[in-house]
């Protein structure tokens, strides 16, 4: 018997390529995660009048009888998923494709281009990350959006196919009324006096909790003084970290200092830190964050950087996974 549906079509792929083959123990633990990951993903799809329609051993595909059914089980899954370390530990990996189009049933099975086209999505997503079609993004523009939906255009062209939106999901626990406020005082320079950029020379890394580089002397402490030694501008805001206010938090959560919002920003991503004359910025992050320095950008993933001259650090593994979410540096030492 064939039937034929307009449907919302979710599919959920759980493949991670940078997953060791042989290694028995990683092996384990990432079955686990799979296991757990895939649990969450369909109580989602139940609880939004889904029904997953195949289960695969690393993916799912899920179909719902309306588009707003489909966008509430997205809603869920990505605030379950949202942050890795909080649900399904290190390493996880989840991409969604979302798709609104007519789906056959042949004797209880799917077929059809539309179920073809949300699997195309997610295989082209990145980590943690929801790409809708057009047709999807149509219907939900047309009926009511909930203010903790965002849709952008995404840059990813799928040939023989309509342009497709990245579809972002924050909390809606969370105030908006708080975004990039700072929640605890620290300096906000209205006109600083930043000294002229010096030449960029080549950033320090090291693994958090490690020894950084040799500090700096007796000396070149004293000329630093009570001078601002690190400015931050963020959202065309401006901070000063110094010896008397020495750290500033960034993140999705309403914890933060400053909260940024994104799809590969973290709840707690990473802070800035000054101590012994220095500026530093350590990543937290499930994703990673990205230091610019003109056309270089370097991956600074679970480590802790010398800020050096002047450049940007970017909440996301690279510049294009997130242009908009770009913190700007000074280091006057």
């Amino acid at each position: 018997m064939l039937s034929t549906n307009l449907s919302g079509i979710l599919f959920a792929s759980l493949a991670d390529p940078a997953t060791a083959q042989g290694d028995t123990i990683n092996q384990w633990i990432r079955d686990q995660q799979l296991t757990q990951t895939l649990s969450l993903i369909t109580e989602a799809i139940f609880s939004s009048r889904g029904v997953v329609t195949k289960s695969l051993k690393d993916g799912l595909i899920g179909t719902f009888p309306s588009a707003e059914s489909a966008l509430q089980a997205v809603i869920k899954i990505n605030l379950i998923l949202g942050d890795a370390e909080e649900t399904t530990g290190a390493g996880s990996f989840w991409r969604l494709g979302v798709h609104y189009a007519k789906l056959h049933v042949i004797a209880g099975s799917v077929a059809g281009e539309g179920l073809d086209t949300a699997i195309t999505l997610a295989n082209s997503a990145d980590n943690s990350q929801t790409l809708v079609s057009e047709a999807m993004a149509d219907q939900i523009r047309d009926g009511l959006i909930p203010g903790q939906v965002k849709l952008q255009p995404h840059p990813e062209i799928i040939k023989g196919q309509s342009p497709i939106y990245e579809l972002l999901v924050t909390d809606e626990n969370e105030d908006e009324d708080e975004d990039d406020i700072p929640t605890s005082p620290l300096p906000i320079v209205t006109n600083p006096e930043i000294v002229p950029q010096q030449p960029v020379s080549s950033p320090t890394i090291n693994p958090v909790n490690q020894p950084t580089e040799t500090q700096p002397s007796d000396r070149e402490l004293s000329a630093v003084g009570h001078t601002e030694a690190l400015t931050l501008i963020i959202d065309s805001r401006q901070y000063a970290l110094s010896e008397q206010s020495n750290q500033l938090t960034v993140g999705r959560g309403k914890e933060n200092n400053v909260r940024i919002r994104g799809t590969h920003v973290s709840r707690g991503h990473g802070h800035f830190e000054f101590r012994q004359g220095r500026g530093y910025y350590i990543d937290h992050s499930a994703n990673g964050s990205c230091l610019l320095l003109g056309e270089l950008q370097t991956l600074v993933h679970n480590e802790e950087l010398l800020l050096k001259g002047a450049g940007q650090i970017c909440l996301a593994p690279s510049r294009d996974k997130s242009p908009d979410h770009l913190i700007e540096f000074i280091a006057n030492y």
